[in-house]
């Protein structure tokens, strides 16, 4: 593979860059890497030697973890745009050790005449973040099939104490709609005078979750039962 014709000072960006904890690597207009910092070369489970010309798309082998499918490069597309790229949520690789979620900052480099030279990526390993953010998803999934499950009536509050959710069963012991519901402060709706009205607090106060710490630990029960 040809070597890159761009000239760097190698040793002067390993003094700057090859601390940091953050991945960066560094490409030539072709797309060959011309330097990579101790943190790109443990992401990527790869040594660079500058001696051995390696394509950015031979180390970042980057797909949809989810699908599998392979991604164009996004340093080639920053270098093609003239504009900074970034990555999807749901893209990274497959090392060793399993999948690998990623996000990047990939900024074309460019002469004084706006001429493209190469391409700074700077990476970063999301992958402890990615699994919180799927086990919130999931738990939310499951929050929101008990609370629309439920055969008691639940609505849930604000700080403020206004209404941000209500199910079925409270709705139609309240008599309201559900966007008519929606912002009202929770004692306007139920704190009223007639005794019709208060057999309806009477009846659905019980039922009550006051809060999304109350639904939380309701949530919780349900899945240990």
């Amino acid at each position: 593979m040809e070597k890159s014709d761009m000239v760097i000072d190698y040793g002067s960006l390993q003094n700057l860059l090859g601390g940091l904890g953050d991945s960066v690597i560094m490409t030539d207009v072709k797309g060959m890497i011309i330097f990579m910092n101790k943190a790109a070369e443990e992401l990527f489970e790869y040594s660079y030697n500058s001696d051995e010309p390696v394509s950015i798309s031979d180390v970042m082998r980057l797909e949809n973890v989810d699908t599998r499918e392979k991604i164009i490069s996004p340093v080639i597309r920053a270098m093609r745009s003239k504009k900074t790229m970034g990555l999807s949520k749901n893209i990274g690789f497959t090392r060793s050790d399993g999948a690998v979620y990623l996000s990047a900052t990939c900024s074309p480099i460019l002469d004084s005449n706006g001429a493209v030279k190469g391409c700074t990526a700077i990476i970063r390993d999301v992958t402890r973040i990615r699994t919180l953010e799927r086990k919130v998803e999931t738990d939310h999934y499951y929050m929101r099939s008990v609370f629309e499950a439920a055969k008691i009536g639940i609505v849930t509050l604000n700080v403020r104490g206004e209404i941000m959710d209500v199910n079925d069963p409270a709705l139609e012991t309240l008599n309201e709609d559900y966007i008519d519901i929606m912002g009202k402060i929770s004692g306007m709706p139920f704190i009223v005078s007639t005794a019709s009205k208060m057999a309806v607090v009477n009846r659905i106060t019980a039922s009550f979750v006051l809060s999304a710490i109350t639904l939380s630990r309701l949530f919780w029960m349900t899945r240990l039962r």
